[in-house]
């Protein structure tokens, strides 16, 4: 059972957790109809700011993990029967209350990271396009959703953040590029795409113990990706 940071001192705060506690296991069980009758319920029952479902949407896990972020991961878990737009249809009940695209869990993931890292394009898009995530965020250690695509090796997901402004030449703290995680993890097509993308600049981009993605390759025996970078020395 997940716990909640919740800093509401009134009589209906044991409604807050129960609320809390329901929505997110609508949530991460595709319940939509628990969902929205939860949230419409809200709205209708509570009107003053500290209850509001705007505020609610954001209230944290002690993982900090909110509703959002939660919808997020819960859609990699979307059978493979249902139709593509339904692992967005939690992210488009919750859009009018407002949820924070940019809050963090404890481990640093934004919902966006969250969704790249699990290749979960059409929900990568929607973030972006209709809640408006910054393809470039970086949390404390300079992650980006770049990195999360790249590391994971989803290449719909790497085009479609190159697409709307993503930057390749982001740097983690330790100086590593999204070419370097895909080097690390041996995804060939990845690197290629990305080396593709860059040019001869980034490929010798190095980190800061002064290897390129090349020697990342060459140090974590990933043969395939170092004969595939090998055409772009």
């Amino acid at each position: 059972m997940m716990f909640f940071n919740v800093c509401f001192f009134t009589d209906d705060s044991l409604f807050f957790i129960f609320f809390l506690l329901f929505l997110s296991s609508g949530v991460m069980h595709n319940h939509y109809i628990l969902i929205k009758y939860l949230i419409d319920h809200s709205a209708t029952t509570f009107t003053t700011k500290a209850n509001a479902p705007a505020t609610l949407i954001n209230v944290e896990t002690n993982m900090q993990w909110t509703t959002l972020s939660l919808a997020v991961r819960a859609a990699t878990n979307t059978k493979p029967t249902m139709e593509v737009h339904d692992n967005v249809y939690v992210l488009e009940l919750i859009r009018k209350y407002s949820p924070d695209v940019e809050i963090m869990t404890k481990s640093g993931l934004t919902a966006l990271i969250i969704a790249c890292g699990d290749g979960l394009l059409n929900i990568v898009i929607y973030l972006i396009e209709v809640y408006g995530a910054e393809p470039n965020s970086q949390n404390e250690t300079g992650f980006s959703p770049l990195h999360a695509a790249a590391r994971s090796g989803h290449d719909s997901v790497v085009m479609a953040l190159l697409g709307r402004g993503g930057d390749l030449s982001i740097e983690d703290e330790n100086g590593w590029t999204c070419l370097h995680f895909a080097a690390q993890q041996g995804h060939v097509s990845t690197c290629s795409l990305l080396a593709q993308q860059g040019g001869k600049d980034f490929f010798e981009i190095k980190n800061v113990m002064g290897e390129s993605a090349a020697r990342i390759a060459f140090k974590w025996g990933k043969a395939d990706v170092l004969d595939a970078l090998s055409y772009y020395e």
